[in-house]
Formats: structure tokens, sequence, C-alpha cells
């Protein structure tokens, strides 16, 4: 199944963990595999309790719907009519909303979630810290504002992609089945949109060499070469990729950040470099692939090379800190 959904034609609830559609597996899934095969396939027969309680906290979820609602219509006014406001009840002891593990909360949660089907679940805190954010990102900056905005005009949001995988140039398996739903895509360019928090005091990580850690370490990379590649399977083009990034809390700063150093870099419609998630992507694709058509799932003696017996003996580097430390006895 090669197929290219219009926007929003596929709630996100299904896309995830829809039937129709759970064979295919998403960037999230495949990134697991640089733990190990035996964990990829274990998290995938083994989901994590997914209790939309858990989620209730600021996550980015509204952000994201509203700036969707926004690409694909001119306003928030969809998502608005989609959205049901969830008021926790309040502990009479404390003055507080209970907490979303109590009993009392999940018991007036599910109620609510029943009386209002088919509609997304948030709280007011996270609507208004929502609004607010994309306020700024849209008139509050004069070096991004207008960017963004133009994205936003010539883009479309929330569009589900499937494909089966067939060998090209850059991976030889006619095996295997995908899907991708980027947060925004325009003819050239594909636009994923992070909230980034705080800690231990420090502001956001806005800049490039800040927000070059959190890439690291969340492989956003990863995912970006992921949607540029099948896009290029589905659609025979290559779109350049973008981070849009926003501070969640005030003042609400935000900044642009290319993706072309990370995943594929695509110069005037032609892919011109592979980088250093691309990579990783390519070869993570290959070895599921592999796995899948094998139906071997080894764990992560994978990553150690085999010596001239076969034997495979990882070896532990020492890192420099341990040569620093004194072990000198003074009797």
């Amino acid at each position: 199944m090669n197929y290219i959904s219009k926007p929003n034609e596929i709630s996100n609830a299904d896309y995830h963990t829809g039937q129709e559609y759970i064979e295919h597996i998403s960037s999230s899934v495949l990134k697991n595999i640089m733990v190990s095969p035996l964990w990829m396939k274990y998290s995938q027969e083994h989901p994590e309790d997914d209790d939309p309680t858990k989620q209730w906290k600021l996550e980015g979820d509204s952000y994201h719907g509203m700036l969707a609602s926004i690409a694909n219509t001119g306003s928030t006014d969809e998502f608005i009519r989609q959205a049901a406001i969830f008021d926790p009840p309040i502990n009479d002891k404390t003055g507080q909303p209970y907490g979303y593990t109590s009993l009392k909360f999940k018991d007036a949660y599910d109620g609510f979630v029943a009386a209002n089907p088919g509609k997304e679940i948030y709280s007011q805190t996270e609507i208004d810290n929502s609004k607010a954010m994309i306020d700024h990102l849209l008139k509050g900056n004069d070096h991004i504002s207008p960017t963004v905005n133009n994205l936003l005009k010539i883009g479309k949001a929330e569009i589900s992609m499937f494909y089966d995988h067939t060998s090209n140039e850059l991976v030889q398996y006619d095996i295997g089945k995908f899907k991708i739903r980027p947060d925004l895509m325009t003819a050239k360019k594909i636009v994923d949109w992070k909230t980034l928090g705080r800690t231990m005091g420090k502001q956001a990580p806005l800049k490039p060499e800040e927000f070059a850690r959190v890439i690291g370490d969340r492989k956003y990379g990863f995912s970006i070469a992921m949607y540029q590649y099948f896009i290029w399977q589905i659609t025979g083009k290559w779109k350049s990729g973008y981070w849009v990034i926003q501070d969640k809390q005030p003042p609400y700063d935000a900044n642009i950040i290319s993706a072309d150093n990370w995943a594929f870099e695509v110069i005037k419609g032609e892919m011109v470099g592979i980088g250093v998630h691309a990579e990783m992507f390519l070869k993570a694709l290959e070895q599921y692939l592999y796995c899948l058509e094998k139906n071997q799932w080894p764990g992560v003696s994978i990553f150690t090379k085999p010596n001239y017996k076969g034997h495979r003996v990882a070896e532990s580097k020492v890192p420099g800190y341990e040569h620093t430390k004194s072990n000198q006895f003074y009797n």
C-alpha cells in the first residue's frame, strides 16, 4: 500500500494505533533498533501503557493541533471545534486539583471522555499557553515570524503517508511497511515543530549549538531523514528539513534551524549530502529490513564485531577522567 492522505483525513489516534495501519512502522519505532533489534521487536509487541491521563500536562499536543488548524484552514476555529476542555476535580482538603494518577482524577477524566466522543481533551492551562506561544511565533519576532507565516500559508499539516518498501540506490530490500506524518509540508520543505522546556534554571536550548545536543539525544535528525526518504520514495521528490523550535515559557522565544547537517542535505530538489542522522537512519532501515527478512532479532551484541574465531567480546574503553583519579597510597 502506497498512499498519501488528505490533511486530517486520518486521525492521529488511527495513524498510531489503528488496526489498518498497525503493520506500518513509524520513525519512533524504527529508532528503537539503535538500542538493539531485540529491543525494537519487544517494544512493538509490548507497547507501554498509553493511558491518556498520564499525558495530563503540557506536552505540545494542543500547540501542534493549533498550528495544523492554521495551516489547513487559516485559523484555529477547526481546532477549537474538535477540542474539549477538562477541568480536573478539586481536592477539598488542599484546594488543589487531584493528581492525574489518582482514582478521583481518572474517574472524572474517563467520564468526561465518554461524554465527549471524538473530541481531543485538553486542559485550559495547556490551551492558554499554546495560544500565547503561537501568538508570539506568528507576530512577535520580526526576524522569523514572516517566514513561519509563509510556511503555514503555503504548507499543509497532518498528512499521513504509507509505503511498502522497494529497493533503490540507497537500500536494496523489497520488504517492509512504513508510515510517516510530518507536522507540516510545503512543495519543497518539511517542518517539524518542537517545543522546548527549561532545566536547572537554564533558558531553553534555542541556539544552534545548544539545540544540537537535543537533536543528538532525541535523534530528531533521524525522524527528518525518514520523512525525506519516504517522501522521495513515494513522490520522487526530495524536500529540505527545518525545525521551528520554541520555548514553552515566557517570553516564548523561538528559532528556525535547518536540518541539512543532520539529515539529507537538499539543494534545489536534489539530494547532495547525507548527514550523520541520515546515515544512522539508512543503517537502521537496512538492519530492520534484514531482520525482517531473516526473522532474526539479535540483542545489543549485534554492535560487537566478531573476532577471528567468531566470538563477540566487547571492549570497554576507559574514559579519560578515570586516568586523572588519584589512586596513590601515602603511608
